[in-house]
């Protein structure tokens, strides 16, 4: 699919449900619930802006792989004036936007931009992980996805000096496979997680202290939010159900934060990018 539109965007959504709740309610459908549905018209608002005949230059470019025009965020900049011409693209959606959607999807469009770009990081971990990174980038650039992250280990308590990970909550390896990882655990702060399409989790930084087993804490992955076992469980709403005149930002942009509950959830390897500390295999 080339780059899509505000209702391949919603329909989506539809058409790959996932687990959602939201104050003691399991959400059927995030595009029409009251508490979710402003955010997922302001999403699609932005993917909107790429089939107009006006901007298609601007928001879009050539694929390199398919020939189909793909979002600009997804670009990497060969030359000064691709850099450019991806900025330009942002500040559209920046602007649109109003400023206050802090996870659209560019937001991780240029991550994976960057990790496809530095491949050869990840094959010090694994030597696949190069092909992982490099054919998910591809993947999402192609089918034009949107992306949540969740990046922190969910905490029962703050005592200075003592690991969380011991406790069975933070989100770790349960087991390893010839065909993947089995994951159980939980993560924060999953914003726009409900009304995205994909969820990438990985560490900013190693945080295992001295736990027994920590190395089963790092890892980097990504896969549908509508994953067999994965759960999202929502704060509550900024849109109160009152007019855009009212309140006009809760009522338009409301991307909704969710702590992300990983119930044994299989994870294949061709989603893994990176696994614990070690080395490239030999």
């Amino acid at each position: 699919m080339p780059a899509r539109t505000g209702q391949d965007y919603i329909t989506g959504l539809r058409e790959h449900p996932r687990e959602v709740w939201l104050r003691g309610e399991r959400i059927s459908d995030v595009t029409t619930h009251p508490a979710l549905r402003g955010g997922v018209q302001a999403v699609a608002a932005l993917y909107d802006l790429q089939s107009r005949a006006d901007l298609r230059d601007e928001m879009t470019y050539v694929s390199p792989t398919t020939g189909d025009r793909v979002g600009y965020s997804f670009i990497i900049p060969q030359t000064q004036l691709e850099l450019q011409q991806r900025g330009r693209m942002m500040m559209r959606w920046a602007r649109t936007g109003c400023g206050m959607l802090g996870r659209s999807p560019d937001f991780l469009n240029v991550n994976f931009a960057a990790w496809g770009a530095a491949a050869d990081y990840f094959a010090q971990n694994r030597l696949s992980f190069k092909t992982h990174v490099r054919q998910y980038y591809e993947h999402i650039r192609e089918n034009d996805l949107t992306l949540t992250h969740a990046l922190i280990n969910l905490q029962r308590r703050r005592t200075p000096g003592q690991s969380q990970l011991s406790e069975g909550v933070g989100l770790r390896v349960v087991r390893e496979t010839d065909a993947g990882l089995l994951l159980h655990g939980s993560r924060i702060l999953a914003t726009l997680g409900p009304i995205a399409d994909e969820i990438a989790v990985y560490s900013p930084r190693f945080g295992g202290g001295n736990a027994a087993g920590s190395e089963a804490y790092v890892l980097n992955f990504a896969i549908p939010c509508s994953t067999p076992g994965v759960k999202f469980l929502c704060r509550e709403s900024f849109d109160i159900g009152r007019s855009h005149f009212d309140h006009p930002l809760g009522s338009r942009f409301e991307e909704m934060d969710a702590t992300v509950f990983f119930d044994d959830v299989f994870v294949p390897w061709e989603r893994v990018f990176l696994l614990g500390r070690r080395g490239p295999a030999q």
